[in-house]
């Protein structure tokens, strides 16, 4: 599930000052979707580059210059795991 932390930050910054969020840009992927991504990027290089161990096969290094609350980047150690 979820993580409730990055939850209550991303809802917490939302409600506290929209007009900052707004002014940074700030924009959250519902984790649904991070959750698809992740998966689907597990398998492309499983399947399409012959990564036996998609997230985790060697040589794969995974950028997230725009990380946030890092869900991007736990999903992808969870799903390599």
């Amino acid at each position: 599930g979820a993580d409730p932390i990055v939850h209550f930050y991303e809802t917490f910054l939302a409600q506290y000052d929209p007009k900052e969020r707004e002014r940074r840009g700030v924009y959250y992927t519902p984790e649904p979707v991070v959750s698809y991504i992740v998966r689907s990027l597990h398998q492309v290089l499983k399947e399409k580059f012959d990564k036996a161990d998609g997230l985790a096969s060697s040589g794969v290094t995974l950028l997230d210059p725009a990380a946030g609350t890092m869900t991007f980047v736990a999903k992808a150690a969870q799903v390599a795991v």
